[in-house]
């Protein structure tokens, strides 16, 4: 069994992302998620340094001790954010895993992969492929596939930076 599927029984797992301004405003938006029946949250900071946005993550844990929270660092590149997570951390999403569905090897996918290793972390890796400010994918599946070999959930989105869109 995948470890997505030991954190997440159901197919399809719903996890809002909070764009987080403040610890109020990221704790009133997850007990808005919550109430919602969400399966947990992405905490994702814009205009807060890492630091803070994981000092929010421990004060939103400790709200919802019991339920799924994990964090986009925007401001860290993938393969140093595993060395600032704790275990309460269930979660980390890169925008960028670093995949190139031409590339033969996949040496800086691998770093990331190594670094979280050496970490010790144990929550799900959310990496990102075809996603927003990325070089346009020739080749979707194969991204996908490849990406599978280094993440738990291969994340995609901005379908118009993709050039397979049918």
């Amino acid at each position: 069994m995948s470890l997505y599927r030991t954190v997440f029984r159901q197919r399809h797992a719903l996890l809002p992302v909070i764009h987080v301004q403040s610890r109020e405003q990221a704790l009133r938006n997850a007990a808005v998620a919550r109430s919602a029946a969400c399966d947990g949250i992405f905490l994702i900071n814009h205009g807060i340094p890492f630091d803070n946005l994981l000092k929010i993550h421990q004060a939103v844990v400790g709200e919802c001790p019991d339920w799924w929270v994990g964090v986009n660092c925007l401001d860290l590149p993938p393969s140093e954010v595993f060395q600032h997570l704790t275990a309460e951390v269930a979660g980390v999403w890169v925008d960028n895993a670093e995949i190139d569905e031409q590339g033969a090897r996949q040496g800086r996918a691998e770093a990331i992969r190594a670094a979280r290793s050496e970490s010790g972390w144990q929550g799900l890796y959310f990496g990102g492929v075809a996603f927003k400010y990325q070089r346009p994918v020739e080749e979707l599946e194969q991204a996908a596939r490849l990406a599978a070999r280094y993440m738990d959930v291969v994340t995609t989105g901005n379908w118009t930076r993709c050039a397979c869109r049918r």
